[in-house]
C-alpha cells in the first residue's frame, strides 16, 4: 500500500478498533484503578463506529473532512476523558492533512503529528507529563524520521505504532550493557517497582543479581525484589537509604537501574548522583528516561525480558574488595531500652510470623521504618504508596491483601495522624470479619513533618502535634473489634500474638517517643551522602 484513499481508511479504523477489542479486559482493568473501569469498552466503542462513517462519506473523496467527522462522531459516542482525546488528535490531524483525496507518507507524518498536537491542546498537557501524548508523540516522531528516509506506508505504519507496544529490547543494548559490566571494578544494581510489576521478572533478577554477585540497592517500590537479609543487600537508597546504599551510589563505577524513576527520593540531588559511575536505566516507558537523572546509556524493555537476554550471557563475577568496603560502614545503632522503639516492633512482627506477614503502610516514619526494618522476602509482601503518597492508602490496601491471600497474616501498619483520615473502614473489616491486624505508631504527632521541622527548620514546630485523641482502642471496641495497648517490645509481643491467634481483625496502639526520628536522612537537594545523623 504505498496511498490511502477513502476507500481504505475504514480499514485501518477498524484495525483500531480490533486492538482495543484484544485489549479490552486489560485496559478495563487498568482503567478501574483511577477510574470508572469502561476504557476498553468504550474505545472498542468508538473506533469501531468510524469504518461505517467513513464508507458513508467516501464518494466525497476528501480524506481531511472526512476524517474531521470522524472525531465529531468519535467524540459524541465516547464523551470520556480518552474519548474526548482521541477525537480532538483525530481532528487535528484530519485538518493537518486539508483537502486531499489520498494520503501518502507524507500526509501519513502531517496527520499524526497533527494527531499529537490535538491531544496536546485538548488535553493541556506536555511532552514529559507522563501521559498518553508521550506515546503518540512518540510514534509520529519515528514516522516524520521513516518518511524523511523515504519508508514507504507499511514501513511508516510500523515504525509510528512501535513506541505503543511493548517492544522488544534491542540487542546491541543488551550487549552494550554487558561489555559496560565486564569493565567495571564497582558496580552497583539498584531495583525499583518495575520489577515487582512486571510478571516473572522477579525470578530473573535473582539469577541476574548472584551472576553478577554485586552490592544490591532497593527503592521503596522496589521491597521484596532482593530478599531484605540476602548477603548482597545494601538496604534502601535514597533520602532515608542507609549508609552502605547510598555510600555504594556515590562511589560506584557501573550503576544498573533496573525499573525505577530516580525520584526526589532517591537521587535527592541528580545532579550529584552516582557522579563517578556510568549510569544504566533499564525500563519499559522511554518517558523515564533521561527525565531526572541523565544516563550513560539505557535499554527499553519490559524488565522481564531485558533480565532474561542478560542472563543468557551474563557469566559469573565477583567483586570481593568493593563488596568489603560496601559493607564495612555501619548503620546508625539501634536503641533498647524500656521505651518502646519503632525497630522493635518491625523486628517481633518479622520474629512472630517467620518474615512471612504482607505489610500495608500508610506514609510518613512509619512507612520508612518498615522499609528500613522488615525483611521483605518476596514481591508483593509490602503494599504501600510510593508515588503519591496517600495518607489513609494502608487500611483498605490490607484489606484487600487479606481477601486476596487467605491464611495470611496481613498487618497494616499506620501512624495516628494517617490512622485518622480512614479508621472509619474498621467496621467493613469487622463486618466481613477481615483478620487485619492494625499496629499504630502512635506519636502523637505527624512524625515525619515534626522530623523535618526538628533537624531542617530549627525546631519551629508548627500545626504538627495530635494530642486531642481520639483513644484508639476504644475506637476499635466501639467497632466491634479487640483493641489494645503496648508501650513496651514484651507488652507488644504479647498484645501481637494474641492478635494473630484471634484470626480476627484487632488493634494494637504502640506509645512511641514523640521525637523518635527515621535515621540516616538526607536533606531535599542534597547529596545522598550528606547525612543527618541527630
Amino acid at each position: 500500500m504505498e496511498r490511502i484513499t477513502c476507500h481504505e481508511l475504514p480499514d485501518l479504523f477498524q484495525g483500531a478498533a480490533d486492538i482495543f477489542g484484544e485489549k479490552k479486559e486489560e485496559l478495563c482493568e487498568m482503567d478501574a484503578r483511577m477510574g470508572d473501569g469502561d476504557l476498553g469498552l468504550t474505545m472498542q466503542k468508538g473506533f469501531g463506529a468510524l469504518p461505517q462513517l467513513i464508507r458513508d462519506n467516501e464518494a466525497e473523496g476528501d480524506i481531511g473532512k472526512t476524517l474531521m467527522k470522524a472525531g465529531m462522531k468519535m467524540a459524541a459516542l465516547v464523551p470520556s476523558t480518552m474519548g474526548t482525546l482521541m477525537s480532538s488528535g483525530i481532528m487535528e490531524g484530519g485538518k493537518a492533512i486539508g483537502k486531499k483525496g489520498e494520503m501518502g507518507p507524507g500526509e501519513l507524518a502531517d496527520f499524526l503529528a497533527g494527531f499529537a498536537r490535538g491531544i496536546a491542546h485538548r488535553g493541556k498537557c506536555q511532552l514529559g507529563d507522563r501521559t498518553i501524548l508521550d506515546a503518540v508523540d512518540a510514534g509520529a516522531r519515528k514516522a516524520q524520521e521513516a518518511c524523511a528516509e523515504g519508508a514507504d506506508m507499511g514501513a511508516m505504519l510500523r515504525r509510528a505504532s512501535h513506541d505503543l507496544k511493548t517492544p522488544e529490547p534491542d540487542a546491541g543494548d543488551i550487549q552494550t550493557l554487558l561489555d559496560l559490566i565486564e569493565g567495571a571494578r564497582k558496580p552497583l544494581v539498584l531495583v525499583g517497582g518495575g520489577v515487582i510489576r512486571s510478571k516473572g521478572a522477579v525470578p530473573q533478577f535473582r539469577t541476574f543479581i548472584e551472576r553478577l554477585n554485586a552490592p544490591v540497592a532497593s527503592t521503596i517500590m522496589g521491597g521484596g525484589a532482593c530478599p531484605g537479609n540476602h548477603r548482597l543487600f545494601t538496604g534502601m537508597i535514597g533520602m532515608h537509604g542507609s549508609h552502605a546504599s547510598n555510600l555504594a551510589s556515590d562511589q560506584c563505577d557501573l550503576l544498573i537501574a533496573v525499573g525505577c524513576r530516580f525520584s526526589d527520593r532517591v537521587a535527592t540531588d541528580p545532579a550529584t548522583f552516582a557522579p563517578n559511575a556510568k549510569i544504566v536505566h533499564i525500563d519499559i516507558d522511554r518517558a523515564e528516561i533521561d527525565k531526572n537523572v541523565l544516563t550513560h546509556h539505557h535499554i527499553i524493555g519490559d524488565a522481564r525480558r531485558v533480565l532474561e537476554l542478560l542472563n543468557e550471557k551474563l557469566p559469573q563475577h565477583d567483586y570481593p574488595e568493593w563488596k568489603a568496603w560496601v559493607f564495612s560502614h555501619p548503620e546508625v545503632p539501634l536503641k533498647k531500652d524500656d521505651v518502646l522503639h519503632p525497630h522493635e516492633i518491625l523486628e517481633t512482627i518479622q520474629a512472630v510470623t517467620g518474615g512471612d506477614a504482607i505489610v500495608a503502610t500508610d506514609v510518613g516514619q512509619h512507612q520508612m521504618w518498615c522499609a528500613q526494618y522488615y525483611h521483605f522476602s518476596r514481591p508483593g509482601q509490602f503494599i504501600t504508596s510510593g508515588g503519591f503518597g496517600t495518607m489513609g492508602f494502608g487500611l483498605g490496601a490490607a484489606m484487600g491483601a487479606a481477601v486476596g491471600n487467605p491464611g495470611k497474616v496481613v498487618v497494616h501498619c499506620t501512624g495516628d495522624g494517617c490512622f485518622r483520615m480512614n479508621c472509619h473502614e474498621l467496621c467493613t473489616a469487622e463486618h466481613y470479619n477481615i483478620p487485619v491486624i492494625t499496629v499504630i505508631f502512635n506519636n502523637r504527632t505527624l512524625g515525619m513533618v515534626r522530623q523535618w521541622q526538628n533537624l531542617i527548620y530549627q525546631k519551629r514546630f508548627s500545626q504538627t502535634d495530635l494530642d486531642r485523641g481520639p483513644d484508639f482502642v476504644k475506637l476499635a471496641e466501639a467497632y466491634g473489634i479487640q483493641g489494645e495497648r503496648a508501650a513496651t517490645q514484651p507488652e507488644f509481643e504479647a498484645a501481637f500474638r494474641r492478635a494473630v491467634a484471634s484470626g480476627r481483625p484487632y488493634l494494637i496502639e504502640c506509645a512511641i517517643d514523640k521525637d523518635a526520628m527515621v535515621h540516616p536522612m538526607v536533606s531535599a537537594g542534597a547529596p545522598v551522602t550528606d547525612f543527618i545523623l541527630d
